[in-house]
């Protein structure tokens, strides 16, 4: 199975978790707020934000776009590479939201 399937199904998952627990003790849990970072030092949720996802069609949106550019990532690049991008684009859109 392709990784770019293998993240897409575990971060469904922990989407479904978070639609079951709540969408807004799930944001207070793990979403990514530069408040959290600065006083509270949770830098967990630069990581955690981005497996969270608000609603089905906001999943939805993000897993379609994550499947036509993963695939072809994953074809063109090697693994480590792949896993490497996914993690500095997570982290730099939460650098671009507590700039912004």
């Amino acid at each position: 199975m392709p990784f770019t399937l293998e993240v897409l199904a575990f971060v469904g998952g922990v989407s479904l978790l978070g639609w079951i627990i709540g969408t807004s003790t799930t944001y207070q849990w793990f979403g990514f707020s530069a408040t959290h970072l600065t006083e509270l030092w949770q830098y967990y949720r630069i990581f955690t934000s981005h497996l969270f996802h608000h609603d089905f069609d906001h999943f939805f949106s993000n897993a379609l776009y994550f499947v036509l550019f993963g695939l072809w990532i994953e074809k063109n690049h090697p693994p480590d590479e792949f896993l490497l991008l996914m993690v500095f684009a997570g982290v730099m859109s939460c650098v671009v939201d507590a700039v912004g």
